[in-house]
């Protein structure tokens, strides 16, 4: 039976057989109003080949149904912590459900996704083979809303990843810190989306919480930060979907005096890469003139024609030889030093 206690504000329920055990994951469910995909989402995470984890779900007061869903699912599974916290933003939400983490491994299990059986599984797998092992990313099904599947993000050569790392992606691998950083300035890392991520505590102890004043982009300036200190392990296997549809809180985009989420999250990751001397003013001022060539691309009527006719992306290769260029000033200027 599970015990659910409640304040004004917030409220959380303990499940008594599990309250002071550490489990080997902590899966962490932030939610609002998406009770429409919230049976698949739990049913992918109740099927995992790997039982030892806890679930910490968090959810922003939801009208659509979604509390009443979890306090049945909470009464019948102890390894559910339920708690409810105010609406303050998709990535406060996410951090609320961090601070109960108490496994040594996190999985942020967004609530309109999914994970197939043997997700957290290859992930554990593979850090038994690779101890060293804090990052670990994976490849991802982008699905519809009836959960159909649509492309293999990593797979597929149409898509960014495949430009930058090319057969790299193939077998399982440690992408170099500062590619990856790169990539994400570009959109063309192997990061696409955080279900395909598992991280150990550790990393989150260096990085800290997520931003939470780029509205969608919060993801991006964490992830770009976390590789400043930790490789990313790859796992060439599919494990997780990523789920789009028109009310996805990572596709709501804003702009602020016409600089994009995304633009502001890059631009305060860079200038924290600076301020760690991991990178240097004049390096973030040619990445300034790359971003705005990489921006007048996407109008250049002769990319769309030659994307049409079966060419590669010229948009992507840029972005994959941009990476190329900054990463050999990097070990260059590291090596110099």
């Amino acid at each position: 039976m599970t015990l659910f206690l409640q304040f004004p504000n917030f409220s959380f329920s303990l499940p008594p057989p599990l309250f002071f055990s550490m489990p080997k994951v902590s899966i962490c469910l932030p939610n609002l109003n998406n009770c429409a995909y919230l049976e698949e989402r739990l049913q992918s995470i109740y099927d995992q080949t790997v039982t030892d984890w806890e679930l910490i779900i968090i959810d922003n007061y939801s009208d659509d149904g979604a509390w009443e869903l979890f306090q049945e699912h909470a009464a019948k599974e102890p390894r559910i912590r339920l708690s409810q916290a105010p609406k303050a933003g998709m990535y406060a939400n996410w951090n609320n459900t961090l601070k109960l983490v108490r496994g040594e491994w996190i999985y942020i299990a967004t609530s309109d996704d999914t994970m197939y059986p043997e997700c957290l599984e290859e992930f554990l797998n593979y850090h038994t083979r690779n101890s060293e092992a804090r990052l670990m990313m994976c490849g991802i099904h982008t699905i519809d809303q009836k959960g159909n599947v649509l492309d293999n993000w990593h797979g597929s050569k149409k898509y960014p990843p495949r430009y930058t790392y090319g057969e790299r992606l193939g077998a399982e691998c440690v992408l170099p810190n500062s590619m990856e950083f790169y990539s994400q300035i570009f959109a063309c890392g192997v990061y696409q989306s955080i279900t395909g991520v598992l991280f150990h505590r550790d990393v989150l102890d260096s990085v800290g919480p997520f931003a939470t004043d780029f509205s969608s982009a919060g993801d991006t300036a964490w992830i770009m930060n976390a590789v400043r200190s930790f490789p990313v392990h790859w796992i060439p296997k599919n494990l997780a979907t990523w789920r789009l549809h028109g009310n996805q809180g990572s596709r709501q985009s804003k702009k602020i005096v016409g600089i994009s989420d995304r633009d502001r999250a890059v631009a305060s990751s860079l200038k924290g890469a600076e301020d760690a001397n991991y990178i240097s003013g004049p390096e973030i001022v040619s990445i300034g003139k790359m971003q705005s060539e990489n921006r007048a691309s996407r109008l250049n009527i002769l990319m769309k024609i030659m994307c049409k006719i079966g060419m590669r992306n010229p948009k992507f290769l840029n972005r994959a030889g941009w990476v190329e260029e900054l990463v050999k000033n990097h070990y260059k200027t590291t090596c110099d030093e």
